[in-house]
């Protein structure tokens, strides 16, 4: 039977009505030949950032590069190793010379066969196999194996972890229950219980407290081969590694059945690295700040700026760009009744533009689950564009991202889309796991990992070696693509 969803990712959250108110050497062996033999699949596929990517994967020596101090990767045997990750569903193209990233399935494998000790993942629901999904297709073969590498990791002797949202209608826990079979800890997260709504839509992957990913892609084979996906994928980082552990070990404090929201959280998931005092990494060689940012306000530990502040301060430190990538796009709650009206990033969007003459650009999605006032709230946004505010004329344009189908993939319930969720200014990189409309920042647990390379881009080094600039390229891509068109009110939902 088919997966039941209200809306998407929307996220199938039901509405709420609120009007009232240590390894053997054979198995380590393995273990190796395997990933090197993923290496060479990657060298193939990937080129030279294929290569980047997992040679600090299998060549990685767990007692090296280790940071005496969080206050920075800034010695020579500390370096951190950052990729973008993309899913392209099959069938969308771009030219020749295009910008190109490791997919989601090789970069997910990579990490699994990489662990020693620990794999946490942190999912919203969890549909890799195709029957859970009520809908076969031979790209599913993608998420059966990795549903299988999860269970052949416990088997091998590392602890698993699992964590979803709370089993409802709209999302299952048969996937959970079966990798519990297998000796793997899974627990749920009721959001609606602890905070009276939300749920948790945090899409994390961490292994040996030392890898971590995290962006828009959920543990759904759908997500590997149907959706357009970006995460960005952390190698070789114990510093940032640990302060996103926090991150995890919150939900999984708060998934049991007698947990309360404490007033303040236990001393060991504090952090010292927010927007005030970002950690000091070098990137793939380049110098960099940053830190983790997470949602709701309530679950978010002394010293961890939210993400919602994270996201208003990134707009407006802007000067001369904001380019923005997400789902739904709505200045408004969606999950409860009635909505009513929430204007925070709007009118930062709108004060961006016309105060400072920042061009802004948003580009949402268009798919068969749409609401068909997105359009409206996007052309009110872009209804600034050509104003002449002081000394400048104001620059908002918006789009809508529509990804092909066949009338095969049309048949494939919940795919088709750009789910991408990111922001890029040219001061920094800000990947994230939300959409945007009040509810994900109020009651629904996210993530966002805000990067700034700006100094070092100021310095001589060239954008495109920092992933701000690498982020922008993929935005620039998708925004001069035949996938992005004019918005209008209401679009067909049959494109082709």
């Amino acid at each position: 039977m088919d997966r039941k969803l209200t809306d998407e990712e929307n996220d199938g959250r039901p509405l709420i009505d609120r009007s009232n108110g240590d390894h053997s050497s054979g198995k380590r062996s393995n273990r190796t030949a395997g990933a090197l033999v993923l290496l060479i699949i990657s060298l193939c596929a990937l080129g030279a950032t294929g290569y980047i990517t997992y040679f600090f994967v299998t060549k990685h020596d767990e007692n090296s590069g280790d940071n005496t101090s969080c206050k920075g990767n800034t010695t020579t045997n500390s370096l951190c190793n950052i990729t973008l990750v993309e899913s392209i569903p099959e069938g969308l193209t771009y030219p020749e010379g295009s910008p190109r990233h490791p997919s989601t399935y090789e970069t997910w494998m990579a990490m699994l066969r990489s662990a020693n000790k620990t794999v946490d993942i942190a999912s919203m629901y969890w549909t890799l196999r195709a029957v859970d999904s009520g809908y076969d297709h031979p790209t599913a073969w993608q998420g059966e194996a990795v549903f299988n590498e999860i269970i052949a990791t416990r088997e091998r002797g590392v602890r698993v972890r699992v964590i979803q949202t709370f089993p409802s209608g709209s999302f299952d826990d048969n996937e959970t229950t079966a990798l519990q079979a297998h000796g793997i800890d899974a627990r749920q997260l009721n959001m609606e219980r602890l905070v009276g709504g939300g749920m948790l839509h945090t899409k994390l992957w961490i292994v040996d407290g030392r890898h971590f990913l995290t962006g828009s892609a959920n543990t759904d084979w759908r997500s590997l081969t149907q959706v357009k996906e970006l995460n960005q994928v952390t190698w070789n980082c114990p510093c940032a590694t640990t302060d996103v552990q926090k991150i995890f070990e919150v939900y999984w404090q708060m998934a049991t059945s007698d947990s309360t929201v404490p007033d303040e959280f236990s001393a060991d998931l504090h952090t010292s690295f927010n927007e005030a005092n970002p950690m000091e990494m070098l990137i793939n060689g380049v110098p960099a700040t940053g830190y983790l940012g997470s949602s709701p306000p309530q679950f978010c530990p002394k010293g961890r700026t939210d993400s919602l502040t994270s996201i208003l301060n990134t707009i407006a430190a802007a000067q001369v760009s904001v380019s923005i990538a997400v789902m739904d796009y709505f200045p408004t709650t969606l999950y409860t009744w009635p909505r009513t009206y929430w204007s925070a990033i709007d009118d930062a969007l709108r004060h961006a533009a016309f105060d400072r003459g920042v061009r802004v650009r948003v580009m949402a999605s268009h798919w068969k689950h749409t609401r068909s006032d997105l359009g409206q709230y996007l052309l009110s946004l872009a209804s600034l564009n050509g104003i002449r505010a002081s000394e400048h004329n104001v620059s908002v344009q918006v789009r809508f991202f529509v990804v092909n189908a066949s009338e095969d993939q049309q048949n494939i319930s919940y795919a088709r889309v750009n789910h991408n969720k990111y922001m890029v200014t040219e001061n920094a990189a800000h990947i994230d796991t939300s959409n945007w409309s009040k509810d994900y920042f109020t009651d629904t647990c996210g993530i966002n990992f805000l990067i700034n390379q700006t100094a070092a881009i100021r310095a001589g080094t060239p954008a495109a070696d920092t992933i701000q600039g690498q982020l922008q390229a993929v935005f620039d891509r998708d925004w001069n693509s035949p996938y992005a068109q004019q918005v209008v009110e209401s679009l067909p939902t049959d494109i082709r």
